[in-house]
């Protein structure tokens, strides 16, 4: 015996081999969305720290601006009061350089009137050496204020003698204009 085909079978085996085709979908659809769900999450996580971060640092760049501005206000200041301080170091400098430059005209003045006073009275000549501030010697050998005197002559009172013997007398104030060269 033969069954007898009926066609609402095969259309429930067709319309169960879809069903089952569609479900098979269906739970992969599920599946991928689930999967979507969570890399969805992952993401939103992942956005939630970097958003946090960039707050952060932000929140660091304002404190390091305002640690610059400071950094550069103190710098402004510093750099002024440097300039400052070279200023009067130079002109303390200059000034120094010109008592020296006095001090040299001075001693060549002295030494001449000196030589014009008493002749036989050796003054050793030092050549003064140029020095800044921080080179001046303090030595009174080398300093040309503290000039040794020589003389010929044996004893310092010979030597007075002589000086006192050339000297004009206080009482002619002519003779006082005569001594002192101009």
């Amino acid at each position: 015996m033969t069954t007898p085909r009926t066609p609402g079978r095969r259309r429930d085996v067709k319309k169960d081999k879809n069903d089952a085709i569609l479900q098979k979908y269906n739970v992969e659809l599920l599946h991928c969305l689930d999967e979507m769900k969570y890399k969805r999450d992952e993401l939103h996580r992942d956005v939630i720290s970097l958003k946090e971060e960039q707050g952060k640092l932000q929140s660091d760049i304002l404190l390091i601006t305002a640690q610059l501005a400071k950094v550069n206000e103190s710098l402004c200041h510093k750099l002024a009061e440097k300039d400052e301080c070279d200023r009067v170091i130079s002109e303390y400098e200059d000034a120094f350089q010109r008592l020296i430059d006095g001090s040299e005209n001075l001693l060549t003045s002295v030494r001449k009137a000196v030589q014009m006073v008493a002749p036989d009275v050796i003054i050793e000549e030092e050549e003064p050496s140029r020095t800044t501030s921080r080179q001046t010697r303090i030595s009174t050998t080398s300093h040309p204020l503290h000039t040794p005197l020589t003389s010929r002559a044996d004893t310092r009172g010979e030597v007075k003698s002589r000086l006192d013997s050339r000297q004009p007398s206080r009482a002619d104030p002519r003779s006082d204009a005569e001594v002192t060269p101009r």
